[in-house]
């Protein structure tokens, strides 16, 4: 986690830059963390942040990371100085494509989707992933609070195509396959060493329940205490 200060965030404009949600980013390390995913596919590179803490989040030479992006030059800088000399460079494979041409058959064990967020865009990038989910596949859902992303998931992920949401951040929800039961993990591993300075709260989800994880706003707002309780909590 504390590598992510590495990355700027996200650009607006090619100018302004956003913060990264705390709150979100220290969901997806202990998901990556605990589950050890061997493979990783993400639409949506920009700055690549969250793509940084997939590799950093996993411990094996073996995993494969696919980043899919259709302008990695407007972070040229951030690819050639951060993932051109990473330790794991040779598993990472970086696709320049518009989405909507990505042809990939392989499965994927963790799969982010955080690209355009029009319903076109988002519903293309759903489409082109759900053949290459399997029963063990996570599925992470950014922004969801965009219009766009949000119908997606309404017409094609609530209790849709055997995946259900199981666990929600700010603006990101994650899905997982009706047959994979992570009851253990809500309940016990996900919440270990955060319990004293994270909120759980079960979370009434168009019908389904979901754990909502949230970090107090001042906390979450303050990057040198989260930072702290990085520190503090080993994380």
């Amino acid at each position: 986690m504390r590598n992510l200060d590495k990355f700027p965030g996200a650009q607006v404009n090619g100018k302004m830059r956003l913060p990264r949600d705390n709150n979100d980013m220290l969901q997806l390390w202990r998901v990556c963390e605990y589950f050890q995913f061997k493979s990783f596919l993400e639409i949506g590179f920009n700055a690549g942040q969250t793509f940084g803490l997939f590799l950093d989040s996993t411990i094996g030479d073996d995993t494969k990371y696919v980043a899919v992006d259709n302008d990695f030059e407007r972070n040229q800088d951030i690819v050639d100085s951060i993932f051109g000399g990473h330790p794991k460079r040779k598993n990472i494979q970086f696709i320049n494509v518009d989405s909507r041409n990505l042809e990939l058959s392989e499965k994927f064990d963790f799969i982010h989707i955080d690209g355009n967020h029009s319903y076109e865009f988002v519903l293309n990038d759903l489409q082109k992933c759900l053949p290459l989910m399997h029963d063990k596949t996570i599925l992470s859902m950014d922004d969801t609070l965009d219009h766009g992303v949000n119908k997606v998931i309404e017409e094609n992920l609530l209790g849709q195509n055997n995946f259900v949401p199981f666990l929600a951040g700010n603006k990101q929800i994650l899905f997982r396959h009706t047959s994979n039961d992570l009851t253990d993990f809500l309940n016990k591993d996900l919440r270990t060493n955060f319990d004293d300075f994270v909120t759980f709260d079960v979370w009434n989800y168009h019908g389904f329940s979901v754990v909502k994880m949230h970090v107090p706003m001042f906390i979450e707002d303050h990057q040198e205490i989260f930072n702290l309780a990085l520190q503090t909590y080993n994380i």
